[in-house]
This record gives structure tokens, sequence and C-alpha cells, in this order.
């Protein structure tokens, strides 16, 4: 035990001193000024100046003298410089000021019209209508017992009935359907949540055992044996602001939510990192492909070696579970698979 604690504080001296170490890198095939045109983000945007485009809060400099500069807009023209020997960008809108750019995120009437930090309309459907639910949700879901009119299917408008529902005042409830199991690569034993299809909204009528209720939304057919969950109404995500994590993070993959194997930039994965572990929105994670096993022709024996893991992308946490998060994919260098590495930017 002793042992065990020394050597997760080393880790953590190791990980602060390399989080202190690490300077912004600038692109050295940079443009001198970039005209930021309709579909940017400011993701993409800092990437053509920054290595690693989630480190601009190191590099926007907030100008109290400018109201709002953090707002970019199609046709604003960004620039590099440098301040005291750091690097410093600046924005020169149609008024011909310069102004410096500030990470900060506001809401306003006019902000709709700016540039988003990342593809937004890209995880929407993730926000309210994809979920992970956990092994304690799982115990205390209510399920359908009966379609009110004695068929097999439900839709919008049919009454059903249900048993098991969570009486806490709730008069709305999502209709999910259990899919795959999703399990810590490090303990396969351990399940971290199960896949929850979305399948429609319920009002209740009647609290009862059973209860009544009418689907008021339907995405796909309402089955008997579907379960039911209070809905709990999610904070509106207009934006997110990517960041680092503070403190040393390490997981993996565990699931795609579009079926494919190889996953590429702008895709969603499941991440095995969760509440429990400190993740929220915005943290950005490298992902490592798992070295390679070769066999050394030259060896007499033709030793198998395992190669180092390989950089393969950078993956943002959009949406947290209790021990799940969906992430997008920003950045990808090479192809990614389910197991690989995700971990704080090591450079």
């Amino acid at each position: 035990m002793v042992m065990k604690t020394l050597l997760i504080a080393v880790s953590m001296l190791l990980f602060t001193m390399s989080a202190v170490a690490q300077d912004v890198v600038i692109n050295p095939d940079h443009p001198d000024h970039y005209t930021v045109v309709k579909g940017d983000t400011l993701w993409g945007i800092a990437g053509k100046f920054l290595r690693d485009p989630w480190r601009w809060p190191q590099v926007w400099k907030h100008n109290p003298e400018i109201k709002n500069p953090h707002l970019i807009y199609p046709g604003d023209v960004i620039y590099l410089t440098y301040q005291d020997g750091k690097p410093v960008f600046r924005m020169e809108r149609m008024s011909d000021q310069v102004v410096r750019l500030s990470p900060q995120i506001y809401t306003e009437a006019n902000a709709a019209q700016s540039v988003p930090a990342i593809p937004m309309d890209t995880i929407k459907p993730f926000l309210s209508k994809s979920y992970v639910i956990s092994d304690q949700e799982l115990g205390y879901s209510g399920y359908i017992l009966e379609n009110g009119e004695g068929r097999l299917i439900a839709g919008e408008g049919s009454t059903i009935f249900a048993r098991n529902l969570s009486m806490e005042d709730s008069k709305e409830y999502i209709i999910y359907r259990t899919g795959e199991a999703y399990s810590d690569p490090d303990d396969p034993e351990q399940v971290l949540g199960y896949q929850a299809t979305y399948v429609g909204m319920a009002q209740l009528l009647v609290a009862d055992d059973p209860s009544t209720l009418r689907v008021v939304e339907s995405d796909r057919e309402v089955l008997n044996g579907d379960q039911l969950l209070p809905f709990v109404p999610q904070p509106t995500l207009d934006q997110l602001n990517p960041r680092a994590p503070d403190e040393l993070m390490e997981g993996h993959i565990i699931g795609l939510l579009d079926g494919i194997e190889r996953i590429g930039q702008y895709q969603i994965v499941v991440l095995s990192l969760g509440e429990v572990d400190g993740v929220v929105p915005g943290h950005t994670l490298s992902v490592w492909q798992h070295g390679r096993k070769v066999v050394d022709q030259r060896s007499e024996e033709r030793e198998e070696v395992i190669l180092p893991d390989a950089l393969a992308g950078v993956a943002m946490v959009f949406r947290v579970f209790e021990n799940t998060s969906y992430a997008l994919i920003m950045n990808a260098y090479r192809e990614m698979y389910v197991n690989d590495k995700v971990m704080n930017d090591v450079f």
C-alpha cells in the first residue's frame, strides 16, 4: 500500500511538472493572417496557428476596452503577433480596429451569428436523445407492462400501462431500450454502463400500480418491456470551452455511437471516464493507438516486439455520465479503434 501510494504521488508530481512545462507551440507553417469564413470553428481557426488548438486560452488575451472581443464573425481577420516574447492572437474588423481575443464565452443576442468553438450541429443529437445508463439507474427504471389497446406495438398518442415508476412528482418519462454494455478494458467484469436507445416520451396520466401514461413522442415503435426514467431537462449547451484537464486522467475508448469499426474526425465515441473521474464537458484528451506487435526478423529466436503507442487524435468530452462520457473526435492523425487509450496531453 505504501509503495502504491508513493507511485501515485510520483505520477502526480511528474504530471504537474509536465503541465507547467508545456508551452504553446506555434505551427511552423502558420499563415500571416486568416480571414474567417462561414462554417469556421474557433478550434479550426486556432489550429491554423497552433499545434494544439485547445491551448488557445494561453494565447488569447483579454482587452477590457473592447466589449466581448472573444466573439468572432465571418469577415474578421485573425493575426498572430507577439507581446513580451509570447504569442498573442489579434483581430481586425471592418472598423480596422485591432483587438485582442479572449477565450471567455458569453451569451447575447448576436452570439448565435458568431463562430462556434466546435461544430455544435454534430453533437446536438447526442445531447438529449442518447444516454448511457448506469446499473443503479437500471435498477430503478420503470417498464411498460402493456399497451392500452392490447397490441404489441404502441406509438404517439397511445395509452400505455407501466410499473415500477420512480414517483418523484415527475410527469414526463423517457422511454428507452437498453443496448450495448460498456465494460472497463482494464477490468472486463466491471460494467460501466449501458447504451440506452431513445424510443420516445410519455406523459403520466394516473400514478398507480400499474400507472397510466400517454405516449407523446416516438422516434421508433414502443414495445412492451421498454423502460422508463423520469425526464430530467438537460442544460442548454450553445457553446463549449475546450481545455486540458487540470488533473491526471487516463481511460479508453469503449464504444462508438454510429456502429462503425474505424474512428475518424467528428465521430462520437464513448469513453471509460465519467463524473466519478472528474471529467467535465470541454475536457480534451489525446488518443493513443496501442503499439503493434511485430517480429524481429534478425533476432535468433524471431523475438516478438511491441512498438510504442502512437498518437492517433484528440477527443473532446461534451456530455458526462456517472462512469462514462461522450466525446467528439476533433483531430484524427490516423484511424482509431475501440480500446485505444485516452489521456492528458503529454507533449
